[in-house]
């Protein structure tokens, strides 16, 4: 029961994302008028990444969180902190962040890593936060010069 419930969670979160993106109508606007706590979580979660503060990021996460990626989908602090050992590392190129929307628990983040560069990274990571932890996210990560000759 437990795996259709978060299931359904993350459908809902994927959905409502789709429809905050629709109507969000520019690049970089927030949809709330003062910052929210979905806001500030995900601000925070992000300078956390650019510090490369492993703690940091994982006390942004909820203790059942999902994450899913195109590797497949993560839940819960230990396997969290297994994924991002390997991705939080000192010396890394910091995300640049490109756009941001918020509309109520959602959050969507459009970023570059590398730009100009030949390893540059395009992403988005899509957030649903619950009580002032990330509940779950959904992160698109592409390589703009691996895809172009396609």
């Amino acid at each position: 029961m437990k795996y259709h419930q978060t299931f359904g969670n993350v459908m809902r979160c994927a959905v409502t994302s789709f429809f905050v993106l629709i109507g969000a109508g520019g690049a970089g606007v927030a949809l709330a008028d003062t910052p929210s706590d979905t806001q500030q979580v995900i601000t925070h979660h992000m300078q956390m990444i650019n510090d490369t503060n492993l703690q940091g990021v994982l006390d942004d996460y909820a203790s059942d969180a999902v994450v899913i990626t195109a590797m497949g989908l993560t839940q819960g602090a230990a396997a969290l902190r297994q994924m991002f050992t390997r991705v939080i590392r000192p010396g890394r190129a910091p995300l640049i962040i490109q756009r941001r929307f918020y509309k109520g628990d959602i959050g969507y983040v459009g970023w570059v890593q590398n730009a100009g560069k030949s390893d540059e990274l395009h992403g988005s990571d899509t957030f649903q936060v619950r009580d002032g932890k990330i509940a779950t996210q959904i992160v698109i990560i592409v390589n703009r010069r691996a895809t172009a000759g396609r």
